[in-house]
């Protein structure tokens, strides 16, 4: 499953400059502090909600557990 999910991330990648640049800027103030968290070696603390479809907020949930 790793080489799947790496083959996503990477046919991704291209797609990331349409991410809107207010959305960006608190994209990248999420990952500073899961980096922090994770030179802290504490848990990162991160709460999904998606208000369109509820499968993805637990969707983000599993990926982020998956991750740490």
């Amino acid at each position: 499953m790793y080489a799947r999910l790496q083959s996503y991330i990477e046919s991704s990648r291209g797609s990331f400059e349409q991410i809107n640049p207010d959305r960006c800027a608190g994209l990248l103030q999420i990952k500073d502090y899961v980096v922090a968290s994770q030179l802290a070696r504490e848990p990162a603390k991160l709460l999904f909600i998606c208000t369109h479809n509820p499968r993805r907020s637990h969707m983000g949930q599993l990926w982020t557990q998956f991750a740490q």
